[in-house]
């Protein structure tokens, strides 16, 4: 796992696993602080291909003992579905800004991966039973969202409430 810094940004690269230094992500994430003018700490793991619990728990146990405000950036499939399990990943002070999620297209019937801002092409909203997302691709053609909304982006319900 190679994790970078630049100014408030803190990405993650590889594989989170077992392997990986919590001491590495420890100061990862507080240098960033340190660069931080917002006080916010930015972290992007859109190019993590892989995470396993044991990895996931160290994460998230180092993250929780620094108390750091952060923002979520480009989080990855397996990332948004962990929000969707633990709790622990978003409170007050943490967000995201924007996920990636899986969508079909009829045109070229492959899935696609595209990302979405939180609050542009993703509304907080109290619950998302009856949110229909639309999407286009490069040539203007509807792409199906291959996932539940209600779903998918149940953890921003959580997130809402704390704003």
């Amino acid at each position: 796992m190679e994790i970078r810094v630049e100014n408030d940004l803190v990405e993650f690269v590889g594989y989170l696993s077992e392997k990986t230094s919590a001491e590495d992500i420890q100061t990862g994430l507080q240098k960033a602080l340190q660069a931080s003018h917002s006080g916010v700490v930015r972290i992007d793991f859109s190019k993590v291909e892989r995470a396993n619990s044991v990895g996931i728990l160290k994460y998230l146990k180092v993250f929780e003992s620094l108390h750091i405000k952060a923002v979520y950036e480009r989080a990855p499939i397996w990332l948004v579905e962990q929000f969707n399990v633990i709790q622990e990943f978003l409170h007050g002070d943490v967000t995201v800004a924007s996920l990636y999620a899986r969508f079909f297209s009829l045109t070229t019937n492959k899935h696609v991966t595209q990302l979405l801002h939180v609050g542009k092409d993703v509304p907080l909203l109290s619950n998302y039973k009856d949110f229909e997302i639309e999407l286009k691709d490069e040539s203007g053609q509807m792409l199906e969202p291959d996932f539940d909304p209600q779903l998918y982006f149940s953890f921003l319900t959580t997130q809402d409430d704390q704003q």
